[in-house]
C-alpha cells in the first residue's frame, strides 16, 4: 500500500513539474517573441533617427530666430533619440537575464522531472 501511495505522489509530482515546466517555456516564448518586436522597433527608431538630421540646412537657407528654433529641435530630438536608446538597450539586458533565468528553471525542472520518473520506473520493478 506504501507502494500505491508512493507511485501515486511521484505521478502527482511529475505532473506538476510539467505543468511548471510548460508554463515557464510558454513565458520563454512570449520573451523571445517581446525581443524581436523590441529589435524591430529598434531598428525603425534608427531609421527615423536618421531623418530628423537629413537633409543638413545650408546656411544661406535660414538665419536668425528659424535657424536657432530649427537646431534646438534638432538637438531635443537627439537627446530623446539617445534617451530611447539607451532604455532600449537596458529593457534588452533586462529580457536577455529573463531568458538566462528561465533556461535555467526549464533546464531545472526537466531534471527533476528525469529523476521523479527514475525513481518512479524504480519503484515500479521492485514491486
Amino acid at each position: 500500500m506504501a507502494d500505491q501511495t508512493e507511485i501515486a505522489k511521484l505521478h502527482y509530482e511529475i505532473s506538476q513539474m510539467r505543468a511548471q515546466l510548460f508554463q515557464t517555456e510558454a513565458q520563454l516564448e512570449r520573451l523571445r517573441a517581446a525581443k524581436q518586436a523590441l529589435v524591430s522597433e529598434q531598428a525603425t527608431l534608427h531609421d527615423h533617427k536618421k531623418w530628423g538630421s537629413e537633409p543638413e540646412l545650408d546656411h544661406d537657407a535660414w538665419r536668425g530666430q528659424a535657424e536657432s528654433t530649427h537646431d534646438d529641435i534638432r538637438r531635443h530630438m537627439q537627446l530623446a533619440y539617445s534617451n530611447v536608446q539607451d532604455e532600449t538597450e537596458q529593457l534588452m539586458r533586462a529580457i536577455e537575464m529573463e531568458t538566462r533565468r528561465l533556461q535555467t528553471t526549464i533546464a531545472s525542472c526537466q531534471i527533476v522531472i528525469d529523476t521523479k520518473q527514475q525513481s518512479l520506473q524504480t519503484l515500479k520493478a521492485t514491486k
